[in-house]
């Protein structure tokens, strides 16, 4: 098997990658970046922007993405972006991670604590359901 490079896209940290309507979705997390490639050249087909750092995303049935941003999750929507919910903890190094659209139609995330001092408790754990969002499910198709 050969790993292959798709297009010339650098990003500072790329992830999440998502297969949503013949189109590869993924971040940018710390650029603040939701990027649309091509599946067949790379090509940049879209790309939205969001207060940086990202965590993860999901698409809703309306038309907007739901992001994990630092402390917030929100909706993306023509550009405008929507505050649903804040985490119930503020710390310097803690912020929202990986997330997943769930068969109901919710988004479910995490946080993450990094740079945690020797002996110092762990702030991270899963952290809510959001059930007025009605994502789709990101299974390959």
């Amino acid at each position: 098997m050969k790993i292959q490079r798709l297009g010339e896209l650098k990003t500072a940290l790329g992830e999440c990658p998502v297969w949503f309507r013949q189109q590869l979705w993924l971040l940018d997390c710390r650029a603040g970046l939701i990027l649309a490639l091509d599946p067949d050249t790379g090509a940049l087909l879209e790309q939205h922007e969001a207060p940086a750092p990202l965590g993860s995303f999901a698409f809703n049935q309306d038309g907007s993405i739901i992001l994990s941003l630092k402390e917030q999750i929100a909706a993306l929507n023509l550009g405008k972006l929507r505050i649903l919910a804040d985490i119930d903890c503020s710390h310097p190094h803690l912020r929202l991670n990986d997330g997943i659209s769930l068969p109901d139609g919710s988004f479910l995330t995490g946080t993450m604590h990094i740079f945690r001092e020797p002996g110092e408790a762990p702030l991270g754990g899963c952290i809510g359901w959001i059930p007025i969002c009605n994502c789709t499910s990101s299974t390959p198709g």
